[in-house]
């Protein structure tokens, strides 16, 4: 955004940085521009930073007055050409549109993000859109493998569980997850899954326990994110399976990896995912 500004500055655009206390850009090293801070509402005790959908939808909400009435003040020394933000900055929209003044986007995304974007019409046409989630594929496996004379036995933390009653012909045991109502929301993902994995551990190992009692395991499927089953399975001496039920879209990427390194483009430039993400630019004409 910098690097765009820096450009437009010399080709005679004045330009104005409006950003957020968080995050802020160095002034120091951009004397040719005007920096104008705008409150972002945040508390210390506010969403994380590494909760990135629930940070930035926050800030999208209480952005929005500060945003506003500072371009208020700006139109009052005369005309604003033009808004550059980030995309992620979706409120700007209704506040450049209320005053009148015409927006352009920057998209910062990497190379890989195009590739799949790119993808997404084909893939709709073709019905693998959208997404069918971790729990169907794995259910329609257990189907067919059912169908071929398997019993299946369905071990399934209470969070998101299954509807067992879609499957009468299978059995269903739940295990605790150790997770409190507050610890439930998935806003942070890696944060969440990494509890799951730690929580469900011993849990697990008792039900394979109960089960074996009963009778050998042929084998366990799970899926790829429960890579702590690995270790529980080689206890026990059980084969395991992963079933990996990401989409196609994400493997359109994994293979243009070796290329997008070849290119240069990985590893991403960005130093963060909210580096770049919380300023804007306002020009005024020559």
């Amino acid at each position: 955004m910098l690097q765009l500004a820096s450009v437009l500055h010399s080709r005679g655009f004045s330009i104005t940085i409006i950003h957020t206390h968080f995050n802020s850009p160095a002034k120091s090293k951009h004397p040719h521009f005007t920096f104008l801070p705008i409150s972002h509402g945040l508390s210390p005790t506010g969403p994380s930073r590494k909760d990135v959908i629930s940070f930035l939808t926050l800030l999208n909400s209480d952005c929005v007055a500060p945003f506003r009435d500072c371009l208020a003040g700006l139109l009052e020394d005369g005309p604003i050409a033009c808004l550059i933000t980030d995309a992620v900055w979706h409120f700007s929209q209704s506040v450049a549109d209320g005053v009148g003044i015409p927006r352009i986007v920057l998209r910062t995304s990497s190379v890989s993000f195009f590739l799949v974007y790119a993808a997404l019409p084909m893939l709709r046409e073709k019905g693998y859109l959208p997404k069918q989630g971790h729990i169907n594929p794995m259910l329609q496996l257990a189907n067919i493998l059912h169908s071929r004379g398997f019993s299946i036995t369905i071990i399934h933390a209470h969070f998101n569980s299954p509807a067992k009653s879609k499957h009468p012909h299978f059995t269903f045991l739940p295990i605790s997850d150790g997770l409190s109502p507050t610890e439930a929301p998935m806003g942070n993902i890696i944060s969440f899954l990494t509890g799951l994995n730690s929580n469900c551990v011993a849990p697990f190992r008792d039900c394979l326990t109960g089960l074996l009692a009963d009778g050998p395991i042929a084998c366990l499927i799970t899926d790829a994110i429960w890579h702590f089953s690995q270790s529980v399975a080689d206890g026990f001496g059980i084969p395991r399976i992963v079933l990996r039920t990401s989409s196609v879209s994400s493997f359109l990427v994994y293979a243009a990896f070796p290329t997008l390194q070849e290119m240069g483009y990985l590893p991403k430039q960005s130093v963060g995912l909210l580096s770049s993400l919380s300023f804007f630019i306002c020009l005024s004409g020559f």
